[in-house]
């Protein structure tokens, strides 16, 4: 199977390097390097945050090498999907997740039903909206 460049570089090194490492070993190590990138954010630290991610990059990326798969690949395919999605407004921790209607798949969410307040989407002139986004567009 065909792996990008920098997937082989990273894996064959991992491997090398870390030859016992499991799949808990890894899930491990990267919930430490969430918190890490967290703190990174909290203290607005470009630097960190730049330093932080890239361990997690490295360690999907290690991941993907052993178990033998094209993470640039899979990676593009799970975005096709999330391009096509319906998307809800933030909650209160200010995640986004996509819409869910089990047995029938996705459907538009027309307005939020949360006291009105700013929003993090807006229209292309500027103007926050209440309306749902698919593929980047708001309906």
């Amino acid at each position: 199977m065909f792996k990008p460049l920098l997937q082989k570089v990273i894996g064959a090194w991992h491997i090398r390097t870390f030859p016992d490492c499991t799949p808990k070993g890894h899930i491990e190590h990267m919930e430490k390097e969430i918190q890490e990138l967290k703190k990174a954010f909290e203290a607005e630290d470009i630097e960190m945050i730049k330093e932080e991610a890239s361990d997690l990059l490295i360690m999907l990326m290690a991941i993907a090498y052993r178990l033998d798969f094209n993470i640039n690949l899979e990676a593009y395919v799970k975005f096709s999907q999330l391009r096509n999605r319906f998307w809800c407004f933030p909650n209160e921790y200010g995640v986004i997740e996509h819409v869910r209607v089990p047995g029938i798949g996705v459907k538009p969410v027309y307005l939020r039903d949360q006291k009105p307040g700013p929003f993090t989407h807006s229209d292309p002139d500027g103007m926050p909206s209440d309306r749902a986004i698919m593929n980047g567009r708001l309906y």
